[in-house]
């Protein structure tokens, strides 16, 4: 009989057989494995080696029908390396969700994979549902909506929150039936890209605070076409040197509102309609 152990960069020899499998390695990072046999006398062979570079990684499969690698969001997340791609199949996930690292969350589109929050579910401190705290972020593709009815909510306020820079959110929907004081997307970070996404109902489509850089367009903000309530706003607060081009307000009462210290803002061909 022959035994084989194997050895992985700098780690120890450890009693192994075939195949041999290893996760958490990064995109773009070199490895050295090595593999040596031992013979029923205790004869032992010299190592063989080899030396290589990880080029693509398979994306992370969440099916909250269970044919994927996890059947929640959070868990693949937490399990995901620095620029893994996490696909989210079709379906309800109502869970919160923190992306604290660097990854792609796809969606197999707003009409089918739903984030959603329900406030007889869930109490939650941060009284957020979404949350990126990290830079270097892809969101795309989701659906993420709050259920509950009424003017306000006790456990949101916000449905996402960007924190980190560099982040894109591209073609999602954002439904928040709430109206007062509400957030649909609440960014603080900078560099970030908002394009082709639709904002439901929220007093806020999007509030930015202390974000600089970004680009926003190509969104479409449908408010609640009532005056008491300023349903679907894009508001900038002490924000500067953001490009905000081709979106369009629709039934929204203010549209797009300026404030506090912002400047060299630029706003070209959007479009508000209140028929």
């Amino acid at each position: 009989d022959i035994d084989f152990k194997c050895k992985m960069d700098t780690g120890s020899w450890s009693y192994c057989s075939s195949p041999k499998t290893y996760t958490g390695l990064s995109r773009g990072t070199y490895h050295q494995f090595q593999v040596k046999a031992t013979d029923s006398s205790g004869n032992e062979g010299d190592p063989d080696s080899w030396i290589w570079e990880i080029l693509e990684i398979y994306p992370l499969i969440v099916d909250v029908n269970g044919n994927g690698d996890y059947t929640k969001i959070q868990d693949a997340i937490d399990n995901a390396t620095v620029g893994d791609t996490i696909l989210v199949w079709a379906g309800t996930y109502r869970e919160k969700i923190v992306v604290d690292k660097a990854l792609t969350l796809t969606g197999n589109g707003s009409a089918s994979t739903k984030i959603v929050g329900n406030i007889s579910q869930f109490e939650n401190t941060t009284r957020i549902l979404v949350y990126l705290t990290s830079d270097d972020i892809v969101f795309q593709k989701i659906n993420i909506t709050l259920e509950s009815r009424g003017t306000s909510s006790s456990y949101f306020d916000t449905l996402l929150t960007i924190e980190g820079d560099d982040i894109t959110l591209y073609n999602n929907s954002f439904y928040n039936h709430n109206t007062n004081g509400m957030i649909n997307v609440f960014v603080e970070g900078d560099h970030v890209n908002v394009s082709k996404n639709k904002f439901y109902y929220s007093e806020w489509g999007i509030y930015t605070n202390y974000a600089d850089y970004g680009t926003y367009s190509e969104n479409l903000f449908i408010g609640c076409g009532s005056w008491t309530f300023a349903c679907s706003t894009f508001a900038i607060l002490s924000s500067s040197y953001n490009i905000i081009e081709n979106n369009t307000f629709y039934r929204s009462k203010y549209g797009i509102s300026v404030h506090d210290s912002s400047s060299y803002n630029e706003l070209w061909f959007n479009t508000l309609d209140y028929s």
